[in-house]
């Protein structure tokens, strides 16, 4: 028992001292970024796989280079067309699919992957990504949290007998149990130390200290949703959902001639004089 939580201690200290050196390192680069210019680097900075294949499709819609049904049915419109690598994963899959393919199976195309990673590896380039290796230390550094966490609710439980040893036979007899206890209490401050580092370095976001500020950059240069290629990787579809049609209003039925009134044609009798 003692040789686990010892191990555990030492492997939360590496994960500290891992996402500390990932904070130490965003921070000397600063915040300062060049602007990302291109709609589909911009699109994997701010959501990955899935924000690049939404972009290309609203994209291609804007310039009328396919059209979606109300059914979410895509079909290229005849003399559309684009060249760009990107734009091709959609047109090469409607190409050979001329009757049309859902909006749902582009998006989950394969052909995205290779061209995600493209894109984020120029990120990563210049500094706006965190690479895969950390991405990788990152998350075997949660993993390890969970451990110590799990280790420090162990470590509680085991306090009890000691406690009661304590008290029942006196403190000489659980000397052995309170070194044992003190070695599974040191995932405790370890856990906190992992746990501030991590929200110091902010290491979970897969975007650097320069990502976010060339991703608020660009929500400053384009501050709406619209149609320009920036906008549509910010903010994604620039059409407003249709509204809800009005429900619908019940109008009163006329009110009857004399012959139908409940008093009879010849007034109510009340003296109104109706």
């Amino acid at each position: 028992m003692v040789v686990v939580f010892t191990a555990l201690s030492g492997l939360g200290l590496v994960a500290t001292l891992f996402i500390a050196g990932v904070g130490l390192a965003d921070r000397r680069r600063g915040r300062s970024a060049e602007p990302v210019e291109d709609m589909y680097e911009l699109a994997v900075l701010i959501g990955g796989r899935w924000r690049l294949a939404d972009t290309v499709l609203i994209s291609l819609v804007c310039r009328d280079v396919i059209r979606v049904s109300r059914d979410g049915r895509c079909t290229p419109v005849a003399g559309g067309d684009s060249p760009h690598p990107v734009d091709r994963v959609i047109l090469d899959e409607l190409a050979v699919r001329p009757g049309g393919v859902s909006r749902s199976t582009l998006m989950n195309l394969a052909a995205w992957d290779p061209v995600t990673e493209n894109l984020r590896r120029e990120l990563v380039k210049r500094g706006l990504s965190r690479p895969e290796w950390v991405k990788t230390g990152v998350m075997l550094s949660s993993l390890t949290m969970g451990g110590l966490i799990l280790g420090g609710l162990l470590a509680g439980w085991w306090m009890v007998p000691t406690v009661v040893t304590i008290l029942t036979e006196g403190f000489g007899a659980a000397l052995e149990l309170i070194g044992m206890t003190g070695v599974m209490l040191m995932v405790v401050p370890v856990g906190f130390l992992l746990h501030g580092a991590t929200k110091w370095s902010d290491a979970e976001n897969e975007r650097t200290r320069s990502g976010e500020a060339a991703y608020a950059a660009a929500r400053k240069r384009h501050p709406s949703r619209n149609t320009t290629p920036a906008a549509l990787a910010l903010y994604g579809d620039p059409l407003p959902p249709p509204a809800r049609p009005p429900a619908p209003v019940t109008v009163p039925a006329p009110p009857g001639d004399g012959a139908d009134d409940a008093c009879g044609g010849g007034g109510c009798g009340c003296g109104c004089g109706e």
